[in-house]
Formats: structure tokens, sequence, C-alpha cells
């Protein structure tokens, strides 16, 4: 009988699933290039809802290819310049570009971000209100996390102006540039990729903008990158210490936004992958660790609370009734996204705060409309489509949008009256030509993700699949759960290193090919003149 072969079993998965990957990014790839999705920007009013509209397939294809020649330009003048001095520079411009926005939008707080800003305020001043049945943190729990974050920040500095945060936010997103970096290097150990990775992080603009959403989302994926980090760095050289620094990360990331829970899944099937191939306790270990922080320190702050407001509070909306809310037909916004008639918050209310009650509610709604769609299975493809194509073509992942001042249309003189700069970006002409750069960045980024995944296909180890993992289980997850384009920016910032090595397979492959015709043609005027 023949010998069972671990590692050759692992290729091949790495394989199957690095197919299923490369149709995900090419038909993301190439419906950027065909549509785009985009709100109606007028920056005084608020409208969430996403609309498409068809692109012109040439300029778009035209735009790529010289975006991809500049690239190469850059990559040459840079290429006798140490990484680490254009590291510097990157992050160096990076920083000052963000604290120019984050000071000069002045951009307000709404939706969830303002309740929250509210809440750590009100604890402060020993005002728990918000935890009474029907209130807020009835329904959220989870996000006392990143309530308690901002309300020891305030504490610190003795403000609640929410730019205390935005501040903090660039500090997180810079270290978390640094730390894409240093995952591509731990990955792939290529300083020319680095190089072009340097160049697609410079042209990051996405991060600038997303900078002033006073939200876990940007601490978390600085914390999440970080324990990716090192869970490679563990794979190497085995050292505990590299677990502990990872498994620490991980569960802050959660504990201040539960969706970092996808990475912690990811680094699992990492540490999963390393064991079946050669079995290591500690990672095994480090796993249940893992798991049991994450729910200790979950359950510690609840208990905390519950201490402090003197009462129980329950554990919220069950986690079933978003996947409920992710597959309701769709009212005022794109397919999957929240629902202004089945949100989870009415689902909760309407079965008395009960969480036993709704979760059994949310099962049957689900049932009914699995059959619905298994009834019309072309209405499902194209509530999926749309549902999937809002979330990942929406340019600019909905940082532009989060800007704008909106329902703060009363301050609007103040806020943006003698700055037309600003209207134009939201609403006009800087508006079309930054929107148009987003979606040629994104195109490059998916197609060469993908074109690293075609070339290197027979050769891609654990390691090197690494990240595609976790957008993989991003992209899944939003299939099933809530949606919207701004949780994607956790996962396609994933696909900035692949893109990078790409561009470079592709880069190397042409003048491999160029300098070959060079030699076959020297040699043929050689045999020219020596006859």
């Amino acid at each position: 009988m023949k010998k069972f072969n671990r590692e050759k079993f692992i290729k091949r998965c790495i394989q199957i699933f690095a197919i299923v990957v490369v149709l995900i990014l090419l038909t993301l790839g190439i419906s950027a290039i065909v549509k785009t999705a985009y709100f109606n920007n007028a920056y005084n009013e608020y409208n969430e809802k996403i609309y498409y509209k068809n692109d012109n397939i040439a300029i778009n294809i035209f735009l790529t290819l010289i975006s991809i020649i500049v690239i190469y330009a850059l990559y040459k003048i840079f290429f006798k310049i140490k990484n680490k001095y254009l590291l510097f520079a990157v992050i160096l411009i990076y920083a000052v570009l963000s604290v120019i926005w984050v000071i000069v939008s002045k951009t307000p707080l709404r939706a969830d971000q303002k309740v929250i800003q509210d809440i750590a305020t009100q604890f402060i001043d020993g005002n728990l209100g918000t935890l009474d049945p029907g209130q807020y943190l009835c329904y959220h729990p989870l996000q006392l996390g990143i309530i308690y974050f901002l309300e020891i920040i305030y504490r610190i500095f003795s403000s609640t102006n929410p730019i205390i945060f935005k501040i903090l936010n660039i500090i997180f997103s810079t270290i978390a540039m640094i730390y894409i970096y240093k995952i591509s290097y731990i990955i792939f150990k290529n300083d020319k990729v680095q190089k072009i990775l340097l160049i697609l992080l410079c042209g990051n603009f996405i991060m600038i903008f997303f900078n002033v959403y006073v939200y876990g989302n940007i601490i978390g994926f600085m914390l999440g990158l970080i324990a990716i980090y090192y869970t490679l760095k563990y794979t190497e050289n085995k050292k505990v210490r590299y677990l502990a620094i990872s498994t620490i990360s991980i569960v802050t990331a959660i504990a201040l936004k539960s969706n970092y829970q996808i990475y912690l899944i990811g680094i699992i099937i990492i540490l999963l992958l390393e064991t079946f191939k050669k079995f290591d306790y500690k990672s095994i270990i480090a796993i249940f660790a893992m798991i049991i922080l994450m729910t200790v320190v979950n359950k510690g702050i609840i208990k905390f609370t519950e201490f402090r407001y003197g009462k129980e509070i329950n554990e919220g909306i069950p986690m079933i009734s978003y996947i409920q809310m992710g597959m309701a037909e769709k009212v005022d916004r794109a397919a999957g996204w929240y629902n202004a008639v089945v949100n989870v918050e009415a689902i909760f209310r309407n079965n008395d705060f009960d969480e036993e009650k709704t979760s059994e509610y949310s099962k049957t709604e689900i049932a009914k409309r699995l059959n619905e769609m298994l009834n019309n299975p072309k209405d499902a493809i194209v509530y999926y489509g749309d549902k999937i194509l809002s979330t990942w073509i929406e340019p600019a992942f909905q940082t532009i949008w989060i800007n704008e001042p909106q329902e703060e249309i009363e301050k609007v003189n103040d806020y943006i009256s003698d700055k037309n700069i600003l209207i134009s970006l939201y609403d006009g002409t800087a508006n079309k030509i930054i929107m148009k750069y987003f979606d040629i960045y994104d195109i490059i980024i998916f197609i060469f993700a993908a074109t690293y995944l075609v070339i290197n296909f027979k050769k891609i180890n654990i390691k090197e699949i690494s990240l595609m993992i976790i957008f993989f289980g991003g992209f899944a997850f939003h299939i099933l759960w809530e949606t919207k384009s701004i949780y994607a920016i956790p996962f396609f910032e994933l696909l900035i290193p692949y893109a990078s090595h790409g561009i470079m397979d592709v880069i190397q492959i042409i003048e491999t090919k160029i300098k070959k015709k060079k030699s076959k043609k020297d040699k043929e005027i050689k045999l020219i003149c020596g006859s």
C-alpha cells in the first residue's frame, strides 16, 4: 500500500484553493473593469444606496496599462535605493497626508460611530442608561470593547474630542502598513517585490480617508496584522513568544471589533496546516489558548459591565439574525446591506429581546428565504451578484462616503462653505478623478493578485497562501452575513502583497523575453559580421 504523503496532500489542497481564489479575483477584477458601484454622492444628504454604471472598458484597460508602466518606471527610479529608506519615506508621506486630511476634513460622526462616541462620553459621566432594555447596548453588547477603549483614551487625554481617536487611527494604520510590508517579506523574502509593494502602499489612499472612522476597524486591523506576522514568524523558528504575541494581539482585536474572528480562523487554519504537515503540540495549545482567551475576555467585559451597572445584561442580538438580515429581500440599500425593514434590531425587539426566541425565529425565516431562493434560482443569483459587487467594486470602499457631512446638513456652512476642493471631492470633478484612480488601483490589485497565483501555481506553499486564506474568509463571510463595502477593507488590503508579486512576475517575464530577443539578435549580427 502506498504511503500517505502529507506534504503532497497539502499541496493539492492549496492548489485547489488557489483555483477558487483566482476565479474570485478575476471575477472581481473583470467586474471592476466593466462596471462601477457608486453612491449618489451629495455632501448634504444621507444616502447609503448603491448604484451601478457601465464603465468604458477600453479606457479602464488603457489606464491600467499606463499605471503599470508608471509603477515600472518608479521601480526603476527607486531600484538602487534601499527599501528601508523607501519604507520610511512612504510611511512619512502617508502619515503627513493623513494628518492633513483629518484636520482639514473635520468629518462629523454619525450612525454607530456617533452612538459609541456618545456612550463613551456618558460612561465617563457615570451614565450607563444605554444598557437598559431597548437601548443600544441591549442590542449590541459586543460594542462594549471599543466603548471602554474610547472611554480610557478620553479619560487619559481629559477630552472627548473625537479627533484624538482619529489621530490614534493614523498611528494604528501606519503601523498596519509597516506590518503589511513585514508580512510580505516574511512570505516572499524578495526585495524586488518589496519595492513594488512600497509603490503600491504609497498609492493606497483608501486608508488615508479611512482614518476618520471612529470605530474598532483600524486598531483591529493593526492588531490582526501583528497576529498574522507573529504566527508566520513562529512557523519559521518555533519560538513560543511569537505565539504569545499573536494570541494577545488577535484576542484584543476581536474584543475591539468582533469581525476579526475571521482573522483568528485564518490563523488557526495556518497553524493546523503546519501541524498536519509536521505535528507541533505548541500550535495546538496556542489554538486552544486563543479560543479560550477570546471567550474569557468577552465574558469578562460583560461581567465587568454587570458589576459596574449593578444588573445583569443580556448577550444581545443572536449572530444568526445577522445572517437573516444578510439574505433578506433588499429594500432601501443593496442586497445584504442593513435593511430598513428586516434589520437585526427590529428582529430582536419583535421577539421581546429574548435571545433564544429570536434565534428560533431567525432560523425559521432563513429556511423560508432559502426555499424562496431555491424556487427562484435566477433571483438568487441576481441577489448575491448584487451583494458581492456592491461590497467589492465600490472603488473607495465607502471611505469617501464616510467623510461626507450628509445628515449634518445644518452644519454645512461651517463645515465646507469656503472649501470648494472638499465640495468637489465629495460631489464634483475631484470626486470623479479620485474615484477613477481608486477604480484602476482596485483593478490592479485584483488582477495582479490573481496573476501571482496563476504564475506561481505549482510552487505555492502554506506561508504564501496565508493572507489569501483570510481574504477568502472575509469574502465568504460577507456573502452570508450583513455586508457593506467598508467591511471589505481589512481583506482587500491583504491582497496588496500578492499584487506586488504578480506585477514583479510580469515584469520579469517581459524583461526575460526582451533579453532573449536581444541576445538572439546579437548572435545573428555576429554571424553576419563573421561571414
